[in-house]
């Protein structure tokens, strides 16, 4: 596709996953220590090494939480989320969600993928629940205020417009720079033209963040 990778997105992601295919190794290796084996068959990995994936996958799991804050301080969250204090509560249920499966991991409850236990975990679905929430209030907040931003707006050029339309009629040939008037009108004229396709078709109108045309200067 034609859209970029967020360096912020591929960091999360490479902690986030890498914390949750540690997680699978431990489940397996603790399965096998109540067994009474000592290490995987076919893998790389022995039951000595239960502590150290742990420690691993756990420091990974937080470094993808770490990750996200620092995201949500950049400049990127004020201007797509007119409230950004209200994404933040992004991190206390990330933290909680990624430290809850390394503890259910840790007693011995991680019998399946991890990903396959999130699914079919009820605090789980609660938690990705209420960060969908999260992110449901945020949009529909800033589309809102662009709303209110738009409608603002559309008010102001309805004001302006008639003063616009009597200077472009008032342009006249400067002596001298025949070229620079002619300029002067067609932009005028295109401005104008603009401001009132927007006040007719205002769900037309792009974002507020983006320039619009503008009538003479």
């Amino acid at each position: 596709t034609a859209i970029a990778l967020s360096f912020w997105l591929l960091m999360f992601a490479i902690f986030i996953f890498l914390s949750l295919a540690i997680v699978k190794r431990y489940a397996e290796l603790h399965q096998m220590k109540v067994q009474g084996k000592l290490k995987a068959q076919g893998r790389g990995y022995q039951v000595e090494d239960l502590s150290l994936l742990q420690s691993l996958g756990g420091a990974s799991g937080y470094l993808s939480i770490l990750v996200l804050a620092l995201y949500l301080n950049t400049p990127d969250i004020a201007r797509m989320y007119s409230q950004p204090k209200l994404v933040w509560l992004l991190v206390p249920i990330m933290l909680y969600w990624i430290s809850r499966i390394w503890m259910q991991t840790h007693r011995g409850n991680m019998h399946d993928d991890p990903l396959v236990y999130a699914l079919k975990d009820r605090v789980s679905l609660i938690t990705g629940a209420l960060a969908a929430v999260v992110l449901a209030l945020a949009v529909v907040v800033t589309v809102e205020q662009q709303r209110a931003y738009h409608e603002r707006e559309l008010r102001q050029r309805r004001q302006v417009l008639p003063g616009v339309a009597q200077e472009l009629r008032g342009v006249g040939v400067v002596q001298g720079h025949p070229c620079g008037a002619q300029q002067r009108r067609e932009e005028a004229a295109q401005g104008v033209e603009a401001w009132r396709h927007e006040l007719e078709h205002p769900l037309d109108s792009s974002r507020p963040q983006q320039r619009r045309a503008r009538g003479p200067r």
